[in-house]
């Protein structure tokens, strides 16, 4: 009997059932790794790779299910900002040359490159999603939208760079491009992701917007952020390859075109839920220079 090829999936949440469920029709049988250890989540969604509906996600602990990396082809990593660095740790012990797609919001590369450290042989890569899926009550994920996409490239930081995609990850890029993209820019692309949530998440979490189009009602606000973002952004990783303009217009796009999509971090606040603005603005610092981002990561940090 043929063996079946397997994808270890960190993180048993959205994006993790979400990917897990698009990788099913292609051979890839998922092994799922959440907060507590294996878990075993029957991952399915409703309707064709053209019309998809729902994802149905039936997790359940198991003491037997094993944790093992035998037959790992692949590794995704979809878990929130805060328990990347201990989500890691369950890469150690992979096998050798096996890609590491880590999907994730804000400043992540610190918690990637002490990981790289530990593991320089495996191939890491940096990724987000911007697709806006649905949290429902009976443990199943709405997909919001059908714009977006699953980014992932080469990270120019990574000890072992390996700049082009390697065959299981070329199968995929393939197989499901309306879903699947490879940047080779994704340094650059992951930061102006940051950019982007900091300004909105940030935003909309602080002030208890439920949706990410509230932040329209206060322009001078959004933009005083904005520039604040910009500027921190800048002093972290030196120039931006756009202008300041440009990123403001794409703000604005942005939040018109996801105007009525509740905001993940204002739920999260609403939930009593920690969030990830240590990621966001929480790495603004100097609260002379960045009075806003300060301001607003201190009233999320009390409302936590």
């Amino acid at each position: 009997m043929k063996a079946q090829r397997q994808v270890l999936v960190i993180g048993d949440g959205a994006i993790g059932v979400a990917i897990a469920g698009l990788l099913a029709p292609l051979g890839l049988v998922s092994r799922f790794i959440g907060r507590n250890g294996p878990v075993a989540v029957d991952a399915q969604i409703s309707g064709n790779s053209d019309s998809i509906s729902k994802l149905q996600s039936a997790p359940f602990v198991n003491e037997n299910i094993e944790a093992d990396s035998a037959g790992v082809e692949l590794v995704i990593v979809a878990v929130k900002a805060f328990d990347l660095a201990s989500a890691l740790v369950s890469t150690r012990d992979l096998p050798k040359s096996i890609p590491v797609w880590s999907f994730g919001n804000g400043a992540i590369y610190g918690e990637i490159k002490d990981a790289a450290k530990l593991r320089p042989d495996l191939i890491w890569r940096l990724g987000y999603c911007t697709f806006g899926i649905s949290v429902l009550a009976d443990r199943s994920y709405a997909w919001r939208s059908q714009s977006g996409e699953f980014a992932v490239g080469a990270w120019s930081d990574a000890p072992n760079l390996a700049g082009e995609p390697l065959p299981i990850e070329l199968g995929i890029l393939r197989e499901l491009p309306k879903y699947f993209k490879w940047h080779q820019n994704i340094d650059w692309l992951h930061r102006r992701k940051w950019l982007l949530n900091t300004v909105i998440n940030t935003l909309a979490a602080a002030r208890h917007l439920p949706c990410n189009g509230d932040i329209l009602a206060d322009l001078p606000m959004l933009a005083a952020v904005f520039t604040e973002a910009w500027d921190l952004g800048k002093t972290l990783w030196g120039d931006w390859p756009m202008t300041k303009d440009e990123a403001y217009h794409v703000l604005l796009r942005l939040v018109d075109t996801t105007a009525n999509n509740e905001n993940s971090m204002a739920r999260d606040v609403r939930l009593g839920r920690p969030t990830e603005s240590d990621y966001l603005a929480g790495l603004a610092k100097d609260t002379r220079r960045f009075p806003l981002l300060t301001s607003l990561h201190r009233q999320l940090q009390v409302q936590e």
